[in-house]
């Protein structure tokens, strides 16, 4: 027919060349679910962070220590010293750290929510203080240590909440369990080295 080329169709198809369009797409959930490609890491905050909590935990204790050798209105403000310091150190070591964590994607911090997980730190480790140097005793003290370590991971978990991220956010429940239950068991040893066994060493 006029107007019409005489070169017979091919039956086959020319491949398409999406691959890179694929690796790019992969990339990207890579980064969305936290994989070491999409992560980086300051490592000056970290030892910054670190740092914050050693120091923090020690004052904090030296605190305690002196709660439990006061009376009155005397232990009452050491405490409320303990509390303070270990609240302030727990929560300035998870957002030092958070800082530290570099995603390649937008994010920004809730102010509720961050201010909140201040509170819940303060709060928590006063009352896991004020249970544990109870003159009670007994299993009191352990109890303390418990609350200690729960007002942790519950500062961590609400601190997290406020984390928003422009990507996807995947809770794995097995873990946070496990953070949970290994900080009430840590803590709950500690202050009992602390409370009924002290020695020169507990501060440690």
């Amino acid at each position: 027919a006029p107007g019409r080329s005489s070169r017979p169709r091919s039956s086959v198809r020319r491949p398409r060349h999406d691959g890179g369009r694929r690796r790019r797409t992969l990339a990207r959930v890579g980064e969305l679910r936290g994989r070491p490609r999409g992560v980086r890491g300051d490592h000056r905050l970290v030892a910054l962070a670190a740092f914050v909590i050693v120091s923090g935990g020690w004052v904090a204790v030296g605190l305690v220590r002196r709660a439990s050798e006061r009376t009155g209105t005397m232990r009452a403000g050491w405490m409320g010293l303990a509390a303070i310091a270990a609240g302030a150190s727990i929560w300035c070591t998870h957002f030092i750290a958070m800082l530290a964590y570099l995603v390649r994607a937008p994010f920004i911090f809730d102010p509720s929510l961050t201010v909140l997980s201040l509170l819940v730190a303060v709060a928590g480790s006063a009352a896991g203080i004020s249970v544990a140097l109870n003159r009670a005793g007994g299993l009191l003290v352990p109890l303390g240590g418990a609350i200690l370590g729960g007002t942790i991971a519950a500062m961590h978990y609400v601190g997290m909440l406020g984390y928003r991220v422009d990507g996807f956010v995947d809770w794995q429940i097995g873990y946070v369990a496990a953070s949970v239950a290994i900080g009430a068991v840590l803590c709950t040893l500690s202050m009992k080295q602390l409370v009924e066994r002290p020695s020169k060493y507990s501060q440690v």
